[in-house]
């Protein structure tokens, strides 16, 4: 028996039976959630994943996210923590990274990730020389409502690493500055 998927895009969806029993949910890149069966074998070769990068960018995408379970396609975007520590506020996260950085002088901010800052660093916590030298200690990206939290671990599935793209370090430094 196939599963349902759910199709059409926000606002207005269906529920459709989906022979591949692989459902869909793509973000194009003017914000536009689309539901569907994938009518293809992409899904099958990426898995219940999500993507969001350059290739996925290329095709007029925000994000794919792929799942393989009866009516399992509904996104509810997340939520992140935004500001300083200890405050309450929280933000819809479209993009589904939130973000958790410190700098020199050991200042916390959070908020979400509105430049792709986390879509080129990936999860994870980064601390190193590169990061350092403009002026911040760490910077860690997770995605799942509320994965800033304002514990000393906002990742607990992130391990720190170097980056390796110095253009998504230097976003993210521009990002923090705007908290300030």
């Amino acid at each position: 028996m196939a599963f349902q998927c759910y199709d059409g895009v926000k606002g207005s969806i269906d529920t459709v039976q989906c022979p591949s029993d692989w459902c869909l949910t793509a973000t194009s890149l003017s914000g536009v959630v689309l539901y569907g069966c994938d009518t293809t074998t992409n899904c099958s070769q990426l898995g219940s994943e999500c993507l969001d990068n350059k290739l996925v960018h290329n095709l007029g995408y925000q994000s794919i996210c792929c799942c393989q379970g009866n009516l399992c396609n509904y996104y509810s975007p997340p939520h992140c923590y935004a500001g300083v520590p200890g405050s309450e506020e929280q933000v819809i996260c479209d993009s589904g990274w939130c973000l958790k950085g410190t700098n020199l002088r050991g200042q916390v901010g959070y908020d979400c990730d509105t430049t792709d800052v986390c879509t080129t660093l990936g999860k994870g916590c980064y601390e190193n020389q590169m990061i350092q030298q403009t002026g911040y200690k760490s910077a860690c990206c997770c995605e799942g409502n509320l994965c800033n939290s304002n514990s000393n671990n906002p990742n607990k599935s992130a391990t720190l690493h170097t980056p390796q793209i110095l253009l998504g370090v230097i976003s993210f430094i521009v990002t923090i500055m705007l908290l300030a």
